[in-house]
């Protein structure tokens, strides 16, 4: 399945019109005494989606045609059908992607309060200090660059002041008592900076390309177009899906075959419980919200598609494209490459950490926080209440074969057989504890904090 990862374009006859001519060019600088150049290493292009649960994706078994296009990839690529996100908000999680670290190591807890610091390593950093050209276009104020995400990135966009959804939601759309306004843009403007980026360009040299889609965030307002056949909800991730298939297809046209890595990962999930209408993912740690998808393609590598069932996290990823180019994984990033998954070589980690510090940190109201680990078939969770010196403490163990209707709370049983296997459980969630970074603190202007409300962070959701 694993390609020697050396990127040598040796046979002219195949080789792309642009690539011809460089190599055309490389030869007459050794006439005339010059060095011949070697080709370019894979571009990467890193596609976030926002808020999406792998459960409403056709590529993931879902009836609705939501995903035809992360199908296509998916048939030639590799779609892992377990990955895992660490932290259910948007900023916590894409820092964990950019640094293949877990939340408390980076130490971005929560969306809008903390700032990634200038001593991350970030994927971005790494590539281009490589030689490769980097730029970034987020389509929501969470990546904000203010909050450090930007690191690393030649080019960063995160201006939504000529969106089409901040003129219609500022005549229009209400949310929360407030008017959307400047925060958000929709799938296809994120699709049409980034190709416009791409046109301009330095094609001498590769490309590390990230676009985040925000469309299946709440509220669900699809375009026109997909609102026919499909909740709304779904709409938005059908969108996003067409426009991921854009992409794709106008980068694969521009770079005329120069060989690339494709990531696609979601960053959480949603509930969407009408039994809970207020609650979204921040503060919760269900399987709806923690499980995401992830689908990546390099042709020039990873020769055949596969479907991967072991659990991995997003953690992995960055790592993973490291090791997709060839390069050194920093010692700093406590994510793993995926490759030897693939070929056998290797079991993936047998345990991922999950958090959210929503209540504790963002909400305000009380002194809650949520730890969890999860293994391939189970998920042990503890849910912690401060109240003064007063500390309540709920576990729960989840066996996760079972259909989800019928889940429940296996701890007592488990704990009265397998004592040790619970024990072990909790000093792994204290050990995470324990690393205990917490990144520095933004300040927030009243407009950055006025917008944050409005997008329903800092004491946006409800429903414990």
């Amino acid at each position: 399945m694993l390609r020697d990862r050396r990127f040598v374009w040796d046979n002219p006859s195949i080789m792309p019109r642009r690539t011809r001519i460089l190599a055309a060019a490389s030869l007459l600088a050794v006439l005339v005494g010059g060095c011949a150049q070697d080709p370019l290493p894979p571009n990467v292009v890193l596609v976030l989606i926002d808020t999406v649960r792998t459960d409403r994706l056709s590529l993931y078994g879902y009836e609705q045609p939501t995903t035809p296009e992360l199908e296509k990839l998916g048939a030639t690529g590799v779609v892992f059908e377990q990955a895992i996100s660490h932290v259910p908000q948007t900023l916590p999680s894409t820092s964990s992607i950019m640094t293949g670290r877990f939340p408390s190591e980076h130490g971005v807890r929560v969306n809008g309060l903390f700032k990634l610091p200038d001593s991350a390593l970030t994927l971005a950093e790494i590539l281009q200090k490589s030689g490769y050209q980097t730029a970034g276009f987020a389509s929501a104020l969470p990546l904000d660059p203010r909050f450090g995400i930007g690191q690393g990135f030649d080019h960063y966009d995160a201006d939504f002041k000529d969106s089409v959804l901040t003129h219609e939601r500022g005549r229009s759309v209400a949310f929360q008592g407030n008017r959307h306004n400047d925060f958000e843009q929709r799938a296809d403007e994120a699709t049409d900076k980034a190709l416009t980026w791409l046109e301009s360009r330095d094609v001498t040299r590769p490309f590390f390309l990230f676009v985040h889609y925000f469309d299946p965030h709440f509220p669900y307002t699809p375009p026109a177009s997909q609102r026919k056949g499909f909740e709304p909800y779904d709409g938005e991730i059908a969108y996003t899906d067409q426009q991921i298939g854009r992409l794709v297809r106008e980068i694969d046209r521009r770079t005329e075959g120069q060989p690339r890595v494709l990531v696609v990962a979601g960053d959480h999930g949603e509930l969407l419980d009408p039994r809970r209408p207020k609650a979204r993912h921040a503060g919760y740690l269900d399987e709806a919200v923690v499980r995401v998808p992830l689908l990546i393609q390099a042709p020039e590598t990873l020769t055949e598609p596969k479907r991967i069932a072991e659990q991995v996290a997003l953690s992995d990823v960055a790592p993973t494209v490291l090791d997709l180019l060839g390069r050194e994984i920093p010692a700093t990033m406590s994510g793993t490459s995926l490759l030897p998954l693939l070929d056998g070589r290797r079991r993936p980690s047998k345990w991922v950490f999950l958090e959210t510090l929503y209540w504790q940190l963002e909400d305000g109201r009380e002194d809650r926080a949520r730890f969890g680990v999860r293994a391939n078939d189970s998920r042990f969770l503890l849910d912690e209440i401060r109240n003064g010196d007063d500390i309540e403490r709920k576990e729960s163990l989840t066996d996760l074969t079972v259909a989800p209707g019928q889940r429940r709370n296996i701890l007592p049983e488990v704990e009265a057989t397998e004592p040790r296997r619970i024990e072990q459980l909790r000093k792994l969630i204290e050990e995470y504890r324990r690393l205990g970074r917490v990144a520095d603190r933004m300040t927030l202007d009243p407009e950055l904090e006025s917008k944050l409300r409005k997008l329903g962070y800092l004491g946006g959701e409800d429903e414990k």
